[in-house]
């Protein structure tokens, strides 16, 4: 290591571990001194020099004496204790100051990357000739807005985009429709995936809503009628003697 003069001081560290030990010398010892090892290891050096009175240093324009165990030290209470505590906190600000500054020397580093990985990463698609790189912004881009704010308006979207809950050639009802995620099948393929999965929940929702709304109309079986196509079909009554037919065996063989 070079030689170090009065005047000159060098930090070596300066994360969490050297502020600490910073911090530990501005508590007085029991005979009101405050004190800090001129030769701090790998994290600081504080330089000296040998005068008419002994070894001394000298740290933001004040001189301090240096004990022969090689400790700057001040006398708590008087003007020079009083420096010697600024010394102490203007060299623990400067470790905060370059840890600082090495942090941010990190981050401009992990951003630089990013953006080195953003020109070199594919496309997920393209929207109007621009490149999207991922299926929500593709799905935002072709919609043209980002979010669908309620249940509602999501339930009135899928129904848009499924045209009126159309499927192989029949039209659905909500809780009727199957909701596919193949990746051409609307509304899925105009649904980011969150969306998608809570139409999959609010349609459950619903389901077991008319599960019980039918259960409380109490359907008896009335009678089954024997079509000549070979089919059956059952007829249901309610408590308030609305009917319904259900199909239990679908046309099939002759007849004859």
């Amino acid at each position: 290591m070079k030689a170090m003069y009065a005047g000159t001081n060098e930090i070596y560290r300066y994360g969490k571990e050297a502020v600490k030990r910073a911090e530990n010398w501005l508590t007085p010892n029991e005979r009101g001194y405050y004190s800090i090892p001129v030769n701090g290891g790998k994290f600081w050096e504080i330089g000296t020099s040998v005068g008419k009175y002994g070894e001394f240093c000298k740290i933001n324009g004040t001189i301090f004496s240096v004990n022969g165990g090689g400790f700057a030290y001040a006398k708590k209470g008087t003007e020079k204790g009083d420096a010697f505590v600024a010394a102490i906190n203007s060299m623990i600000a400067k470790m905060n100051e370059m840890n600082q500054a090495r942090l941010d020397a990190l981050k401009s580093d992990e951003e630089r990357e990013e953006e080195k990985m953003e020109e070199t990463k594919m496309p997920y698609g393209y929207v109007n000739g621009e490149a999207v790189y991922s299926r929500d912004e593709f799905i935002e881009k072709k919609r043209g807005f980002k979010d669908l704010a309620t249940d509602e308006e999501l339930i009135a979207f899928a129904e848009k985009a499924s045209h009126g809950w159309y499927e192989s050639g029949w039209k659905q009802t909500f809780t009727g429709f199957y909701l596919s995620d193949y990746a051409l099948s609307e509304p899925y393929a105009s649904l980011k995936i969150t969306e998608f999965e809570r139409l999959k929940e609010l349609q459950k929702q619903a389901r077991e809503e008319q599960r019980k709304a039918e259960e409380a109309r109490e359907w008896k079986y009335d009678h089954t009628i024997y079509w000549a196509d070979n089919s059956e079909e059952e007829i249901w009554i309610d408590k308030d003697g609305n009917k319904k037919s259900v199909m239990t065996v679908y046309p099939h063989g002759d007849a004859c």
